[in-house]
């Protein structure tokens, strides 16, 4: 499962005269504070039980440049805890409004390694 909000938008950015959608005529003609929240990370239960696993990150994108990487369990978002999937997405859900810093707790490495903080931006969906 991706986060990306409600709707699925192209993860890679658009670039050249073709990069403006139909009707429109610049990037300033679209309303950021009405495209999804994003972070840039697909998810999936961990085998753990304690978190989601992060499965990809894009480049550049708000995880990546907090240190997110795949492979991270990540086992609570803003203090909530994020046992798998599901629950992870609720969370984002409730708490992922666009500007918003997110606290997350996240383990690297082998079950019981130790868990650390990383601050999370949400940005929009482009």
């Amino acid at each position: 499962a991706e986060y990306m909000g409600a709707s699925t938008l192209p993860l890679s950015p658009l670039s050249g005269p073709s990069a403006v959608a139909p009707g429109l005529t610049g990037a300033d003609d679209i309303d950021v504070a009405s495209l999804p929240p994003t972070i840039g990370i697909t998810v999936a239960t961990d085998a753990s039980g304690r978190g989601v696993t992060v499965t990809n990150v894009v480049r550049d994108s708000t995880a990546f440049l907090a240190g997110l990487r795949v492979r991270d369990v990540i086992e609570r978002v803003a203090r909530r805890p994020t046992p798998d999937k599901a629950r992870f997405l609720d969370v984002m859900d409730t708490v992922a409004h666009v500007g918003v810093v997110l606290p997350m707790v996240v383990r690297r490495g082998a079950p019981g390694s130790k868990a650390t903080t990383i601050h999370v931006e949400v940005d929009a969906a482009m």
